[in-house]
């Protein structure tokens, strides 16, 4: 989840094969209502490839795209993102059942989604944490429940709408009923979406 269309971003999927054999690698894209045709290439035994997802005439500029990667090999893959001819590269995050979110940087977040990458609905719990002039976290401020289904993202924003803020102290825990939620982060940047974070694990 989180990566960004920005038509002046850049956005590749690399992928790398360790296998003797060649992998046929198949990326399909959501992004709001679109019905996009799936990216696709074939990575040769002991080799590396990329799928662009930005900038991609097939793929419009429209906020954050959703990814999901399908190949018939065992592969490593990497978001690579930037601007120009600099790249920064970020791996997958490994779904869990547990995630610590904080506004460590002082800038807020541009995105922060929670998306279950399992078949079956999860329940989720968002312990919010307060904090005070002597320490950094002192109680839980609230806790918020709710079911995430199958397949489905969800922006924290929703329920925590001062996490975008560069103000804003928020620090909470993610958890939920299985470990196949994963937890997506990007700060602010101009254009957007090419400073992709990872939240805490707390497995």
């Amino acid at each position: 989840p989180n990566v960004t269309t920005a038509q002046t971003a850049a956005a590749q999927i690399r992928v790398a094969n360790p296998n003797a054999l060649a992998a046929q690698v198949t990326i399909s894209v959501s992004l709001r209502s679109y019905h996009l045709a799936s990216q696709s290439t074939t990575v040769a035994p002991y080799s590396t490839g990329l799928v662009t997802i930005t900038p991609n005439p097939a793929i419009p500029d429209a906020g954050y795209a959703n990814l999901t990667l399908h190949s018939n090999e065992p592969v490593i893959t990497s978001l690579a993102t930037g601007t120009g001819t600099w790249r920064a590269l970020s791996s997958p995050v490994t779904p869990g059942n547990a995630f610590l979110v904080r506004n460590f940087t002082g800038l807020g977040f541009d995105a922060a989604t929670v998306t279950n990458t399992s078949s079956r609905t999860v329940a989720l719990q968002i312990v919010y944490l307060a904090s005070s002039t002597t320490s950094p976290f002192t109680s839980v401020a609230s806790v918020i429940g709710f079911k995430l289904l199958a397949g489905a993202t969800t922006s924290l924003a929703t329920s925590s709408p001062s996490i975008t803020s560069s103000k804003s102290a928020t620090a909470m825990i993610i958890s939920a009923s299985t470990p196949s939620v994963v937890v997506s982060l990007t700060l602010p940047s101009k254009p957007r979406g090419v400073n992709v974070v990872v939240p805490l694990d707390g497995r």
